[in-house]
């Protein structure tokens, strides 16, 4: 895998297997192995608590997802606007057999109720919902918002939600109401365009402290993975040991 990372080339076949035994499909993409060794090498999401019941907004692949399950979640919700990612994940969920822990969607996730939104599909892990000037390359997909998910599969509690959206995270962690923040135990929020402090400020409020941050190299800043943990959460632990 670290071979295919620093030539940025996907390994013949399009697939990997970790040393769990995951067989991950790969889009093709020069990025795949990349965002791979993100989430299941770096850890950049931190760790997930067995049985947890996890949301995976902006799915990819089903790397995130996938990693939840192999560390033990019983339930995670994946939604992936991109139609190419979102076959490849099917695919991942089917070929692990998975299919009895995965509830997968083909939607792009948004701050404010819609039946549809467009999607601009913009390389491997740049897709957005962002309207472009003039392009004309995008793709009505379904859309759902926080709020919609979590109730609409009668989740009382959510053990970790991950955001990774391209520039939508800031419509769907401000415009989802405080009631749905509160049955949300940990966020693992990758974030863009440097409003980092904004949201650590936001998610305080929510009654969140950060529990880290990451930051890519020679992005100034602009774009990271922030982890919330509920402050009640941090408390239970520290008694607990």
């Amino acid at each position: 895998m670290a071979r295919h990372y620093l030539l940025r080339t996907c390994p013949p076949g399009l697939y990997l297997e970790t040393r769990s035994g995951l067989r991950i499909h790969l889009s093709g993409d020069e990025d795949d192995v990349s965002t791979l060794l993100v989430v299941f090498g770096r850890r950049d999401y931190g760790k997930i608590p067995r049985n947890a019941i996890c949301i995976d907004v902006g799915a990819h692949l089903g790397s995130f997802s996938l990693y939840a399950v192999s560390s033990g979640a019983a339930a995670v919700y994946s939604d992936e606007p991109d139609p190419v990612l979102y076959k490849t994940l099917l695919r991942n969920v089917e070929d692990n057999s998975l299919g009895s822990q995965f509830f997968a969607c083909q939607a792009a996730v948004v701050g404010a109720e819609a039946s549809t939104v467009i999607f601009y599909p913009e390389g491997n892990a740049s897709g957005h919902v962002a309207p472009l000037p003039g392009d004309n390359r995008g793709i009505s997909v379904k859309a759902l918002t926080l709020t919609g998910i979590v109730e609409g599969n009668h989740l009382e509690k959510v053990d970790v939600l991950k955001l990774d959206c391209e520039g939508s995270e800031y419509d769907i962690v401000f415009g989802t109401p405080h009631e749905i923040w509160r049955r949300i135990e940990r966020v693992r929020l990758e974030y863009h365009f440097g409003r980092a402090d904004e949201l650590k400020k936001h998610f305080n409020l929510l009654g969140y402290r950060l529990a880290f941050r990451t930051e890519q190299k020679g992005r100034n800043g602009q774009v990271g993975v922030l982890g919330f943990d509920r402050a009640a959460s941090a408390i239970d632990r520290r008694s607990s040991h």
